[in-house]
C-alpha cells in the first residue's frame, strides 16, 4: 500500500477532504461539482472560482487558483473528457527529463486535475482494494 493509493482511496470512499500537494480545498470543492454539470452551468463554476480568486492575497495561492480556472475554462470549451486527457498528457511529460521545479509543478497540476475527475460511486459493483 502506497501513500498515494491510500489517499486516493480515502478521497473516493469517504466524505472527508484530503488535500493533495498543490491543491486548495475551496477550489477542489468547485472542481468536484463539474462532472455532474451541463456546459451552461459549468460557466457559473468558472465565475465562482474567479470571484474566490479575487479574495486571495498569497501569490502562490493565486497562481494555483489560476490553474483551476484554466482547467475549468478548457473543460467547458473542450468537454468533460479534457481533465482525463490532460492527466494522461501530464503523466507522459513526467516520464521525461525535467528540472526538480518543473517536476513539482507538473505533479501539483496532476493533483489538481484529480479533483476534476468523476468520483467512483460507493455502490460500484467492482471492489477497490488498497
Amino acid at each position: 500500500v502506497t501513500i498515494e493509493r491510500l489517499v486516493s482511496f480515502v478521497r473516493e470512499s469517504a466524505d472527508v477532504y484530503v488535500g493533495l500537494p498543490g491543491c486548495l480545498e475551496i477550489f477542489d470543492r468547485i472542481a468536484e461539482r463539474l462532472p455532474a454539470m451541463s456546459a451552461g452551468n459549468a460557466a457559473s463554476l468558472q465565475s465562482e472560482a474567479e470571484h474566490l480568486r479575487r479574495d486571495l492575497t498569497d501569490q502562490k495561492m493565486i497562481s494555483t487558483a489560476n490553474v483551476y480556472i484554466k482547467i475549468l475554462k478548457l473543460t467547458t470549451e473542450r468537454g468533460h473528457r479534457y481533465p482525463s486527457n490532460e492527466v494522461r498528457r501530464v503523466q507522459k511529460l513526467l516520464q521525461g527529463k525535467l528540472s526538480p521545479e518543473k517536476k513539482t509543478e507538473l505533479e501539483e497540476r496532476l493533483n489538481i486535475l484529480q479533483s476534476f475527475l468523476p468520483r467512483k460511486t460507493p455502490n460500484s459493483d467492482a471492489k477497490e482494494e488498497l
